[in-house]
């Protein structure tokens, strides 16, 4: 039995197409947030995240940010609808308050505040992306072809 390609149906080429956007994002962030660790970490010594050394410092950057961005990649489709993109949005802010959390305390240790803290950052997340997808649907970003922005 053959299947009619619909929107639900995404060939291979898609996937890796989303895939790759979600990788660029993912660059993106894990280098910003590496740069900072790094230089915080050269002038705050360590005091900065005690008893944790450099590399597992750009180790945790890298596999966040590369989870990151693979995960929003791989469900960039579900940004077609409002529900979606808050789903999405929620994802890069668990992602965005664990690098943040990371850098300020390491790891180790969450105390029950940052816990509720994690929770703005998946909130805040999800109303940034609405107010995004707001704002493509009403037209005020237009996207070309190749899906980058106009």
């Amino acid at each position: 039995m053959l299947l009619n390609k619909t929107r639900s149906h995404r060939s291979l080429a898609d996937v890796g197409r989303d895939l790759q956007w979600g990788l660029s994002w993912a660059g993106a962030f894990t280098a910003f947030f590496l740069g900072l660790g790094v230089i915080a970490r050269l002038i705050r010594g360590q005091k900065m995240l005690p008893g944790v050394t450099m590399p597992e410092i750009i180790l945790v950057y890298l596999v966040l940010g590369l989870a990151g961005g693979l995960l929003v990649g791989l469900f960039r489709p579900l940004a077609q609808s409002m529900t979606g993109a808050c789903v999405l949005g929620a994802v890069w802010g668990i992602f965005l308050g664990l690098c943040i959390r990371v850098m300020a305390r390491g790891w180790r240790d969450w105390q029950p505040g940052e816990v509720v803290l994690m929770l703005f950052f998946i909130a805040g997340g999800a109303y940034l992306a609405a107010s995004f997808r707001r704002g493509v649907v009403k037209g005020q970003n237009r996207r070309n072809g190749d899906g980058s922005m106009t």
